[in-house]
């Protein structure tokens, strides 16, 4: 799980890299609680990304819709957005 001080190093990190920050939307496919990670889809693709890293401050569950934060080739959950459908 990411801290809030984690997402500032994370925008921060991508003033003048040329590493554009970006919001996509997702969803979860699948919660890991022993590495604090998610598994998730971006965008309506079909192709799973695993291991990535969320807020502290959100709980995660399989199809819920979140907004994610990339910064470069790192992803990081914000939370959810939507209910699951």
């Amino acid at each position: 799980m990411a801290r809030r001080d984690e997402l500032a190093e994370t925008l921060a990190a991508g003033r003048g890299s040329g590493d554009a920050v970006k919001l996509r939307k997702g969803e979860v496919t699948a919660v890991d609680a022993s590495t604090g990670t998610v598994s998730l889809t971006l965008g309506g693709s079909t192709t799973v990304l695993t291991g990535i890293h969320h807020l502290d401050t959100y709980n995660p569950s399989a199809g819920d819709v979140v907004m994610i934060l990339r910064a470069g080739p790192d992803l990081l959950v914000l939370g959810a957005v939507e209910p699951p459908q």
